[in-house]
């Protein structure tokens, strides 16, 4: 006999489970002759968490040295997650906010919210459909530079849904449709709404188990406010993925999009712009512990103005991952970008270096410690910028859903901007010393 307890506590659950997802019980069937979940099985889990976190920055603002303004913070993030892990179907619910205030500078307190919920629903492994659901409110600064001026501040409300379907047509072969509606509102004075709708479809093939080819399309629909003229973008795709070898993968994509605007203003002054952009990264396993990831992208712009413009962009980047001993991680990154303005003679060109490492003393302390070098430089203006940062940080886990930390960062930047220049970022440095406990059951 079931004891009344077992009966209460499944109904309970059920009951919690329907509130959140009848909708998809309909669709939730399992095909004769699949095995079914026991009924000791965990299928719906409860994840509370919350995290609280002091900070102490000498510079909150990032402002010129003589300019700097010091102040503690608190950071509270209360969140749950809620899932229900089925045969074929999963479901969760996740919220989480964020509530930042500051012992002084009270202008800069900000709020944020944010709930998630995504259903996957997979039929028979023929199909596959899922639909992401997001909406989030946040308070969010215009002007880091300005930001004593509280109106500066501005309540965004991000509202996005995004369904997607996949089509196994035979084995090696899928189709995939997605369609993604996105508002953002933004509530300053008087409120202003953005809307975009991107549809698209791809077709994916694999040949022989180590190449997958794919191509497609996608359009993006954009309507602003009056100030702003509404655009159309038209992009097409394709591309491969190419397992060289168990260790070697090869990643290549081209694309070739048009954005059309309906009118010209004095803030869009061309009517129509051309995008042809390529990358290829490859990727190497060159041990059990040695990692290699090598990247290089071009992307070339043309905009249709009184005199067509030409912008060419070349990006690079590495990244290396080694692990010596079981015990330290290094994680080094570059990467190299430079942006020429055809027919203005203006070019930008940064590069950034990054070093991580990190160590576990043992199965609840682990340090970590690294840093990082960015140049920046603008032509014709001859003004480069150099950004230097670096930072270590313990986290200790006397229990497994319980977690504490303590992290030092440093950024400091130098540039030869002169004084009458306000469109280029000061000179400045910050520290920052944060303290988190952070739970999660």
């Amino acid at each position: 006999m079931i004891p009344s307890e077992a009966i209460f506590s499944h109904k309970f659950k059920v009951f919690l489970f329907s509130i959140f997802l009848l909708p998809s019980f309909s669709w939730a069937q399992v095909s004769p002759g699949r095995p079914v979940p026991s009924d000791d099985e965990e299928v719906l889990e409860f994840h509370p968490s919350f995290s609280v976190s002091e900070r102490y920055q000498d510079n909150v603002r990032q402002e010129a040295f003589d300019d700097r303004k010091e102040d503690f913070s608190v950071r509270w993030r209360p969140g749950l997650d809620l899932r229900y892990n089925g045969y074929r179907h999963n479901h969760e619910l996740e919220y989480f906010s964020e509530f930042t205030r500051y012992h002084h500078l009270h202008e800069e307190n900000t709020n944020t919210h944010r709930v998630a919920l995504n259903n996957n629903l997979s039929f028979r492994e023929i199909v596959e459909f899922d639909v992401k659901t997001t909406e989030s409110f946040r308070s969010e600064k215009l002007d880091l530079r300005q930001a004593q001026r509280r109106d500066n501040f501005m309540e965004i409300n991000d509202f996005a849904v995004n369904p997607n379907l996949r089509i196994n047509v035979v084995e090696d072969t899928s189709l995939v449709g997605f369609y993604t509606y996105s508002r953002t509102s933004i509530m300053k004075g008087d409120r202003e709404d953005y809307l975009s709708n991107t549809f698209g479809g791809s077709l994916n093939q694999k040949l022989y188990d180590v190449v997958e080819l794919f191509g497609g399309y996608r359009q993006k629909e954009q309507d602003f406010q009056e100030e702003t003229p509404d655009s159309v973008d038209n992009v097409y795709f394709g591309g491969l993925n190419w397992d060289i070898m168990s260790t070697l993968r090869l990643e290549g994509e081209y694309g070739y999009s048009v954005r059309e605007y309906d009118r010209e203003t004095d803030i869009v002054t061309d009517i129509k712009t051309e995008n042809d952009t390529w990358s290829v990264v490859l990727k190497n396993d060159i041990s059990e512990t040695m990692h290699v990831d090598i990247s290089y992208s071009q992307a070339q712009q043309v905009r249709q103005v009184i005199d067509t413009e030409q912008i060419l962009t070349e990006t690079v980047s590495a990244g290396f991952q080694q692990i010596l001993v079981d015990l330290l991680r290094i994680n080094l990154t570059g990467s190299y970008s430079d942006e020429d303005f055809e027919f203005t003679d203006r070019r930008d060109i940064s590069s950034d270096v990054n070093l991580l490492l990190a160590t576990d003393f043992s199965e609840i302390i682990s340090f970590q410690a690294g840093g990082g070098y960015g140049n920046n430089y603008y032509w014709p203006d001859a003004v480069r910028e150099n950004v230097y940062s670096y930072q270590a940080g313990i986290t200790y886990r006397p229990l497994e859903w319980m977690t504490g930390s303590v992290e030092y960062r440093h950024v400091e930047t130098d540039n030869n901007t002169p004084e009458d220049r306000t469109d280029f970022r000061p000179e400045y440095d910050q520290n920052t010393v944060t303290v988190t406990l952070a739970a999660r059951f």
